[in-house]
């Protein structure tokens, strides 16, 4: 299609978008909405001078960028200056031929066989986990289901990648690093015209400092482990094993680095907030609850989930689902064409950012009847079948698709079912959730559920 035969999206008119910054940059969600129900599915807004982005909610156009015409889009500058720049060129920041070749390197740690060796890992730290949130409840059962689940997943990526003790005080301190810098990175997205501020200001210095005190922690665990001689069956030994079929070399120490450091924000950020807003749908929602139970019952008994037993919680997975479908962890993504492109007649043009508004297409009327409503029942295999493509994609699509999908899967998997066999849950009426979409939609001021220990059951 030639440029003659284009035009452009419908654009949102400067004026609008400076009367929205304030809510905006509070929470661009609403806003974004707000444009897609006067503007359409695939619409243009000013974020500066000179600086036009795109925005679609339109799976046709999603599935063009990220599958059918992939090799004509990179991942835009917002992400891999801003990201990158703090936490390095890994899997989730790199781009072009860099990228492909690191994948093709990486993806077979995360074949099932190696998925089957990880579940028990994955299944320790669980249950060390909820051990410890036994004991924290008899004191005060109410807790923040955000937290908890951030503590939990943050445990067990730390376990499935560095299987060898790591301590506690690390621990914390690696979590606090990765969460300072996300929610700065986040606002310099969100506030690009605030740029040259946060350097004169020391706030981009600050972080700088954050995230060198970060890898130097990942890289003192990295040079331990390669001087232990010791080989656990974990991620950081897969890192150190795998070699590039064209020189049969491994990583060097800084790739080592840097695709651990994309492992573990990949790893346990979007789990967390996966699972915090699965209790927060189940406790509003207890039939759901109960036939999860139900089904656990039925499948596992009280003894612990497996790998292999996993595939019969047919209802639970439906449940994980529908809430990465209401909350989805990565609620929006970023494209930029390398050369001009189009799609049913808009222009796309080169270096010009396209947000790919995962939130939207998820609650989008024309392809989910009553898209507000909480109902598991649209995922069975036969209404699976019914949607086009790239109506759904927590995970993203295309040739990027998650490389660690199924590990979180598998990981939110069992701590459901784990949980569900020693707890029961019921939501705190007077502590309103609220959206915080950063790089992941976290729930703001948490989710506050109250915990009890389920006296009918004798967990193995």
């Amino acid at each position: 299609m030639s440029p003659t035969d284009t035009k452009q999206a419908p654009v949102i008119s400067p004026l609008r978008t400076i009367k929205n910054i304030p809510d905006f940059v509070k929470n661009p969600i609403p806003v974004l909405d707000e444009y897609i129900s006067t503007a359409g599915d695939t619409f243009s807004l000013y974020l500066g001078p000179g600086n036009k982005a795109t925005v679609t909610a339109d799976p046709g156009l999603i599935q063009h960028i990220l599958q059918k015409n992939h090799r004509n889009y990179r991942k835009s500058h917002l992400q891999t200056d801003q990201l990158a720049h703090f936490i390095g060129n890994g899997l989730l920041t790199s781009d072009g031929d860099y990228w492909l070749q690191q994948r093709r390197l990486i993806q077979p740690g995360f074949h099932r066989k190696k998925l089957s060796g990880l579940a028990g890992i994955v299944l320790g730290e669980i249950d060390l986990y909820l051990d410890r949130l036994q004991r924290r409840i008899t004191e005060n059962n109410t807790v923040d289901m955000f937290a908890e689940m951030t503590e939990l997943t943050f445990n067990v990526v730390a376990k499935s990648l560095f299987s060898s003790d790591v301590e506690k005080r690390v621990l914390d301190q690696l979590s606090d690093h990765f969460n300072r810098i996300q929610s700065f990175v986040a606002k310099k997205i969100r506030q690009p015209f605030l740029s040259s501020w946060f350097h004169l200001s020391g706030e981009h210095q600050k972080h700088e400092a954050v995230a060198v005190a970060l890898k130097d922690i990942v890289r003192n665990i990295v040079r331990q482990r390669k001087q232990s001689g010791v080989h656990p069956d974990d991620l950081l030994d897969m890192l150190l094993d795998v070699r590039y079929e064209d020189t049969g070399e491994g990583m060097t120490e800084r790739q080592v680095l840097e695709e651990s450091l994309i492992l573990f924000i990949a790893g346990h950020e979007t789990s967390a907030n996966a699972l915090a807003w699965t209790w927060y749908l189940l406790c509003r929602h207890p039939e759901a609850a109960a036939r999860i139970r139900q089904e656990v019952e039925t499948v596992l008994g009280d003894a612990p989930p497996t790998f292999e037993s996993l595939p019969g919680l047919v209802y639970l997975d439906q449940v994980l689902q529908e809430s990465m479908r209401l909350y989805p962890p990565a609620w929006i993504l970023d494209r930029v064409p390398v050369e001009d492109d189009a799609f049913e007649g808009i222009a796309l043009p080169r270096n010009q950012n396209i947000g790919i508004y995962t939130y939207g297409v998820h609650r989008n009327p024309k392809y989910w009847p009553d898209p507000e409503k909480f109902d598991p029942s649209r995922f069975t295999k036969e209404e699976i079948k019914k949607r086009p493509a790239f109506t759904y994609l927590p995970f993203g699509g295309g040739p990027r698709l998650c490389i660690g999908a199924n590990f979180a899967m598998m990981e939110m998997q069992m701590a459901l079912a784990r949980m569900i066999q020693r707890f029961d849950f019921e939501l705190i009426p007077d502590r309103p959730v609220e959206l915080a979409p950063l790089i992941t939609l976290r729930p703001k001021n948490g989710i506050w559920i109250r915990v009890n220990k389920r006296q009918d059951v004798l967990v193995q």
